[in-house]
């Protein structure tokens, strides 16, 4: 009589949290599985998840699992699970998320971590060994970051990977995770709707109506201008652009004259420029400084070229996992067809 084979699956449902299931027969389809696995793992798996066999292929596998079972909103921790029908992730989409690697343990990469909040303690640092152990950790960070069943705070996760507050590292993060040079991408698809768009701008500013009396003010300010480089004209078509698709950004763009007490209530992210003069041009073009709000927190100073700032805050929401912008907003197409919508 021949042995009963059993079929033995290891279930990720967190970070370094694996649940054993054995089986003594096949299940007939993949529902009957979940079925299984909700019966005998609540009430852990009460929310809706989606399943995914290892696949050398992919480089993934189990740790796909954790991701896709679901994560609760931050601001809404008993909301029902936000990700259904997800799709096999592939290694360009940002909830793809590595396995470990071979030479490396969840302590080892923890050793690294406290190196690098060491690192960004010193007056001098060093900017190539930073780089080096945030690469390394990459797997760790997005583990903690969208593989967790509830969102971190990002407060939380910049007190644990400080070198995010670095320029250069939010840059090197977006690489990390869709192996893209976001500036260069991302100012090529602006570029290159730039010329059509400043069309419709000046065509929509002649006629009437609230939007024909925001869009003529942008313009002038724009055409009154001693240089008009690329970095106003960027500037004027971020600006414009919800203003002409009738959108509301005023909690998006938002300005102060002190950023000392900003009103920053139910702000999820913005760009709050730094108004010191009175002269109409100052809150468009030449703000004294910007800073990126996350959370209703001021995040970072960023620079003062508001195209850079937006950029900048752009790459925030790929290295946070932020859910923003909205589907289907002023900016959607542009970040569409760049590649890129959270």
């Amino acid at each position: 009589i021949s042995a009963v084979q059993k079929h033995v699956l290891r279930i990720f449902v967190a970070r370094d949290t694996a649940l054993k299931l054995t089986l003594s027969e096949r299940p007939k389809s993949v529902e009957e599985l979940k079925d299984i696995l909700q019966e005998k793992f609540k009430p852990r798996l009460d929310g809706d998840f989606s399943l995914h066999y290892e696949d050398p292929d992919f480089d993934a596998g189990v740790a796909e699992v954790a991701i896709n079972t679901g994560r609760r909103s931050r601001n809404n921790p008993n909301s029902d699970h936000p990700h259904q029908n997800i799709k096999k992730a592939r290694k360009a989409e940002v909830n793809y998320i590595i396995n470990l690697p071979k030479d490396q343990t969840p302590a080892t990469l923890e050793g690294m971590r406290e190196e690098i909040m060491h690192e960004m303690e010193k007056v001098e640092r060093n900017q190539s060994v930073i780089a080096k152990l945030m690469n390394t950790t990459y797997v760790l960070r997005r583990q903690e970051i969208v593989g967790a069943l509830v969102s971190p705070q990002v407060r939380d996760v910049m007190n644990r990977w400080p070198a995010l507050l670095l320029e250069s590292q939010v840059f090197a993060e977006f690489h990390r995770i869709n192996n893209v040079n976001l500036r260069n991408q991302f100012y090529k698809e602006l570029d290159r709707h730039t010329p059509k768009l400043m069309t419709l701008f000046r065509e929509k500013s002649t006629k009437t109506g609230r939007i024909a009396e925001e869009l003529p003010r942008l313009i002038k300010i724009y055409d009154l201008q001693d240089q008009r480089d690329v970095n106003l004209r960027r500037a004027l078509v971020l600006l414009a652009l919800p203003v002409y698709l009738r959108e509301d950004a005023s909690n998006f763009f938002k300005t102060c004259t002190s950023p000392d007490d900003p009103d920053l209530s139910d702000t999820a992210v913005a760009l709050l420029s730094v108004v010191l003069g009175d002269t109409p041009d100052a809150a468009v073009f030449h703000p004294e400084s910007i800073f990126i709000v996350v959370e209703n927190e001021i995040l970072v100073s960023g620079p003062t070229n508001l195209a850079d700032s937006f950029l900048l805050l752009f790459g925030y929401i790929y290295a946070l996992d932020l859910e923003y912008p909205p589907k289907n907003g002023a900016y959607h197409d542009i970040f569409s067809e760049s590649g890129y919508v959270p």
